[in-house]
């Protein structure tokens, strides 16, 4: 995250990650917390960061901000914000300075990650935390955390998310926009974790295609719903209570053939929450067919034939899932070979894509769309009749009879 080496005025710094653009913001906010003032207290800190941090965590920032004079002039906020956006080794030793260890630290950035997102659940919190303290390494040195972070870029990008909140006035949200509902069948912290393991260009928003709650449990209405979509989510929740599912990358296609790439992950939730990434082992990714008779008949991820991470058969409803399918790291989302779906929802997640369509020959097909005069000629002749002159009439290229 570095930037271009300058020189804060106010202090004579010598700054080694902050741009000047960061500069001035990082200004710009060290005035709004101290309303004007050259020196920023710990009462006016503690009252403008308490809509980012923790209690514990702010009082944790301002004692390293303002040692050992316990007050913050705008060079020390500068020089503070420098160092937490340099590389993950100097990102380490100012989190282990500041929160005293890694569980603090943990426990700080979650519970201050759901204030800035204006998210309260406690439930939630220890969901998060619980499972970042899960893939933690065992050794809690300041070493190990460096090198946690660089192969950890959701602890970084939650590090980030509430550190830039408070230093530069940053606006980003973790959460998705969501279209069609309220929200999803997943907590906000499986959200978290699972729009995060997203591909970058698709995790502003998630448009609900398809709700079991909401359309009955239909597969053809789901297949209808769902096809050629683009990029989707699949959302299952268990008669047991488990919940669990994987993103389609292309999202999922009628036919006998399976879509989508290495992008493509499995995901479950609770006190279990995890993400299961492709392997490289085969591309049995997608899959989405009906009314065959060779071929499955069903909506799945990862598998073929009767063995599959997750399957919903056509026939029945009834889910399929099998352990430690070799598309995807090993796993085992339902627990059981069989369970029954209690709600099924799927989201497109990103834009929708534009449907192109082939030749025999595998040449894009261009369709222009026809002007209301082409599609309808007696629109045409109402329109003379009414003494309306068609001015583009001599310049309009006709369209082809076999559009």
């Amino acid at each position: 995250m570095g930037a271009q080496e300058s020189k804060s005025k106010s202090s004579g710094h010598r700054l080694s990650n902050l741009n000047a653009e960061q500069v001035g913001k990082a200004k710009l906010q060290f005035r709004r917390a101290s309303q004007g003032s050259d020196v920023l207290t710990r009462a006016q800190f503690n009252s403008f960061s308490s809509q980012f941090l923790s209690p514990a965590m702010s009082e944790s920032v301002f004692n390293k901000i303002g040692r050992p004079h316990n007050k913050v002039t705008e060079g020390l906020f500068v020089q503070f914000v420098d160092c937490m956006l340099g590389n993950t080794d100097e990102l380490a030793g100012c989190l282990i300075s500041i929160h005293g260890s890694v569980d603090r630290f943990l426990t700080d950035i979650v519970e201050s990650t759901f204030l800035c997102e204006n998210r309260k659940s406690s439930k939630d919190v220890a969901e998060l935390l619980d499972y970042l303290k899960r893939i933690a390494p065992t050794s809690r040195s300041e070493d190990s955390l460096a090198r946690w972070l660089h192969c950890s870029p959701f602890v970084v990008q939650l590090t980030e998310h509430v550190y830039m909140r408070l230093l530069l006035g940053a606006h980003n949200t973790l959460m998705p926009q969501f279209i069609g509902a309220k929200n999803s069948l997943l907590s906000d912290a499986e959200v978290f974790l699972v729009n995060f393991s997203l591909p970058r260009d698709v995790r502003h928003k998630w448009e609900l295609l398809f709700s079991s709650s909401l359309h009955g449990a239909s597969f053809s209405k789901m297949c209808t719903l769902v096809n050629g979509q683009g990029p989707c989510l699949l959302i299952i929740e268990t008669e047991e209570g488990r919940v669990f599912g994987g993103f389609a990358s292309v999202g999922f296609v009628v036919g006998p053939r399976y879509t989508g790439n290495g992008c493509c992950f499995l995901f479950q939730g609770g006190s279990s929450m995890a993400i299961f990434e492709a392997t490289g082992f085969n591309d049995n990714y997608a899959y989405l067919n009906y009314n065959q008779l060779t071929l499955p008949n069903g909506m799945g991820i990862g598998g073929r034939d009767s063995y599959w991470s997750v399957f919903i058969r056509e026939e029945d409803n009834i889910g399929i899932s099998g352990a430690n399918v070799s598309t995807f790291e090993k796993c085992h989302l339902a627990g059981s070979n069989e369970f029954r779906p209690k709600r099924i929802e799927i989201w497109r997640t990103g834009e929708k894509p534009t449907v192109k369509k082939y030749d025999e020959n595998g040449d894009e097909i261009v369709v222009t769309e026809k002007s209301v005069i082409d599609q309808d000629p007696g629109a045409k002749a109402i329109l003379e009749l009414a003494g309306r002159k068609l001015h583009s009439e001599g310049v309009r290229e006709p369209h082809s009879e076999n559009d």
